[in-house]
């Protein structure tokens, strides 16, 4: 059935579809390394987890994807242990 669905989309359709995607992973992954010049990796990586946390809000948002209590306790330990590796240890004793 998706099969036969894709072969109404034109190629014009098709080339957007292609080209979007490809543009938006060239871009983020750009601005992903540009960052890495200001920013020390050890100290941004741990925000790049945050990538499921905010996939799942957009479709919440945007698509009313259901949430779930699942769900919230996952979101809230991706924030929490993201929080806990961006912690500066050096300031510890």
């Amino acid at each position: 059935m998706l099969l036969q669905s894709l072969g109404a989309i034109t190629f014009q359709q098709k080339a957007l579809i292609v080209v979007s995607a490809l543009s938006s992973a060239f871009l983020g992954s750009m601005l992903q390394y540009k960052a890495y010049r200001v920013v020390p990796a050890a100290s941004a990586q741990p925000f790049l987890s945050l990538q499921a946390l905010f996939a799942a809000l957009w479709a919440f948002i945007f698509l009313a994807e259901p949430v779930g209590p699942a769900m919230m306790a996952a979101g809230a330990m991706i924030m929490s242990g993201t929080l806990l590796a961006a912690h500066d240890r050096s300031e510890v004793h």
